[in-house]
């Protein structure tokens, strides 16, 4: 669908189509327009399907994940142009500050942070990427929000260990999954799900505990329900992980 037809379409109907909300389509499509009057201050080719059009294309690129060049035929451009232009909103976006920023917890912050997996294509070092979790080859993708789901960091790692680099000093407390075993040891105000064994299984008082952590932690799992709307990370992630970050912070900067 271009731009001129989604005009008719109501706000929810709309977010549903490009996976976000029209006000941030208009303040994206502001910036991008002041960026090209810029870019073509001493003249130039005059876009043959106009800025918006080219956002909507870009846009639907992330939320349907088709292939360049079926959209590229749906809105009568050519499939290398609606490459070079896509990657140039994609650039000028995360230059405009459209892309998540990472901010540093305050000392009322409840942090909760969490680890979600995107699968990539077989690379040729298949061992560094391979997860056990999902029985394929994935991307890790960190997310840290504060207790009123505002998003503070998001990292990404092809590497299957976590590695990621936590700065979570002056959060009140740090609440995580099991995957963070071992946080209580960097930061004593981090709480974990306790596990059970055979010899001591869980009394009431850890499983209240557990199951209120979990309530506690939902929170982080419906931002990357937002994020896995885009089927672009929701699928196979199909192309190069050269802009694989890139993409990751834009989404999260307009789902935040």
């Amino acid at each position: 669908m271009n731009y001129e037809a989604s005009t008719h379409l109501s706000d929810t109907k709309f977010k549903r189509l490009v996976g976000i909300e029209r006000r941030v389509f208009n303040e994206m499509l502001a910036c991008l327009e002041q960026a090209q009057a810029t870019v073509h201050q001493k003249g130039g080719r005059k876009l043959k399907i106009g800025m918006p059009n080219l956002l909507m294309a870009t846009l639907q690129y992330f939320k349907e994940y088709r292939t360049y060049e079926q959209i590229a035929d749906d809105f009568g451009i050519h499939e290398s142009t609606l490459i070079r232009k896509s990657h140039w909103i994609e650039d000028t976006l995360s230059k405009q500050g459209f892309a998540i920023a990472t901010q540093t917890p305050t000392k009322d912050d409840i942090v909760i942070v969490d680890v979600s997996e995107v699968r990539v294509n077989r690379p040729k070092k298949q061992a560094l990427m391979y997860s056990g979790k999902k029985k394929c080859h994935t991307a890790k993708v960190q997310c840290i929000i504060n207790h009123h789901k505002v998003i503070l960091q998001v990292d990404t790692s092809i590497i299957q260990m976590h590695d990621f680099k936590l700065n979570l000093t002056n959060a009140k407390f740090i609440l995580a999954d099991s995957g963070y075993q071992g946080i209580q040891h960097l930061y004593k105000q981090a709480f974990t799900p306790l596990k059970q064994t055979k010899k001591y299984p869980l009394v009431q008082e850890a499983k209240d505990y557990n199951a209120l952590l979990s309530k506690t932690r939902v929170r982080v799992e419906h931002i990357f329900a937002k994020f896995k709307a885009f089927k672009m990370f929701s699928t196979t992630y199909r192309k190069s992980l050269t802009r694989f970050e890139l993409r990751v912070k834009l989404v999260f900067g307009w789902i935040g």
